[in-house]
């Protein structure tokens, strides 16, 4: 039926049976379903042959790998193929009809394989986003025919919907009650029946500032540097300084580069406890603080340098003999999360003084001081068990 279907359709355009004066030539007719398809979708299209005696044909593709081949078309001229999922992407085939009589002629037709694949872009804002800053990524559906999209967002109360994408992007700004992890799924799909979805992962968070690592000698004139981490802000940064125990401080916003990185040398002015507030901020009124605080002692004075650096590993050494003062503390037993008393006063101490520890001594071994703990382990190159064990104890004696 089918061969007598196309027989009638090029009727008068086939030479069968006799060679013909008219010049060969081929033509491609009554293709289907359309020149973009999915995989799976059997595409059929008719060739005619005028001017040739009982032609056979060949086939070419300039997609490389490509399942389509001569085998496709019958005797009659009757292409039917079935493009695979590897077969994504665009085909320009060419039908090249010949027979024993010397003619040769080709046509060709260009078939797009749709991969229902959607790209999504890069986030304008990697990482937590803040509060009032807006975030935008690029939507693109290649093999799709005029795409529409549809936005889903599976946050509980979200007011993210398909309004914010336009023109292939995606536009939001997330509101203070946004605040946790947002899985936004971007559906598009076209008049020819072709779908596809994607997904973006978006975390709002409120602003936040934190201290990755210091160094400093804590005496005047030697150099105070240290790094803040910003998450959440969005643009660019400015910065407030205050000293709640100091009226003569010199660390000023100044002292605080583009990227977070600090760097002071203080004077003799600075000398004495410190407890510095440091807040960022910036133009969309989102803000947040951290705070530090240390000792600065006289030039002459001989003060260990402190250094908290997680980043960075340091060489194990073997523990030092304990020689205390005679007014130095001797840890001598194990403090742990619970402990409290005199030992977990002194630790603290030490801990704060080595700038490992930014809370006032309480006496109380909580969450806070197992961490600053496992910070001197790890500065000592300690197993950061956050407890005193033998070896901490020593090293703490040491320390003195």
């Amino acid at each position: 039926m089918k061969n007598a279907l196309f027989a009638l359709a090029l009727a008068g355009s086939l030479m069968l049976g006799a060679a013909s004066a008219e010049a060969a030539s081929v033509t491609i007719s009554l293709f289907s379903p359309a020149t973009g398809v999915s995989p799976g979708t059997p595409v059929t299209f008719g060739v005619g042959a005028q001017g040739f005696t009982n032609p056979t044909y060949a086939l070419t593709d300039s997609f490389s790998g490509s399942s389509a081949s001569a085998n496709d078309i019958d005797a009659s001229g009757y292409f039917s193929w079935t493009p695979t999922v590897s077969d994504a992407g665009s085909h320009q085939l060419t039908i090249t009809a010949s027979d024993t009589l010397g003619h040769t002629a080709s046509a060709n037709i260009t078939i797009t394989v749709i991969s229902n694949a959607l790209i999504l872009g890069t986030p304008s804002i990697t990482g937590p986003i803040g509060v009032g800053h807006t975030v935008t990524f690029s939507v693109s559906a290649p093999s799709f025919i005029n795409p529409a999209f549809i936005v889903n967002d599976n946050y509980p109360g979200t007011n993210i919907s398909s309004g914010d994408i336009s023109g292939g992007t995606f536009s939001w700004t997330p509101p203070i009650n946004q605040q946790g992890v947002h899985n936004i799924t971007v559906y598009s799909y076209d008049a020819y029946g072709h779908s596809g979805s994607a997904t973006e992962t978006l975390t709002v968070t409120n602003p936040s500032l934190s201290i990755l690592s210091y160094k400093s000698a804590g005496a005047v004139g030697a150099p105070f540097t240290f790094m803040l981490s910003a998450n959440g802000f969005g643009g660019a940064l400015t910065y407030a300084v205050s000293d709640q125990l100091s009226t003569t401080t010199t660390f000023i916003p100044g002292d605080i580069a583009a990227n977070g990185a600090i760097s002071w040398i203080p004077t003799t002015a600075d000398i004495g406890p410190h407890v510095f507030t440091i807040t960022a901020s910036d133009a969309s009124g989102n803000s947040a603080s951290t705070i530090i605080n240390f000792t600065i002692t006289p030039a002459s004075a001989t003060t260990p340098i402190s250094t908290v650096s997680p980043a960075v590993p340091i060489t194990p050494t073997a523990p030092a003999t304990p020689t205390p003062t005679a007014n130095a503390y001797v840890f001598t037993k194990l403090l742990t999360i619970g402990s409290t008393g005199a030992g977990v006063t002194e630790l603290q101490n030490e801990l704060v003084a080595a700038g490992y520890l930014n809370a006032t001594p309480t006496g109380y071994f909580g969450a806070l001081t197992a961490a600053a703990v496992k910070k001197f382990q790890l500065a000592h190159g300690l197993a950061q068990v956050g407890y005193t064990g033998p070896a901490t104890r020593a090293a703490l004696n040491a320390s003195h």
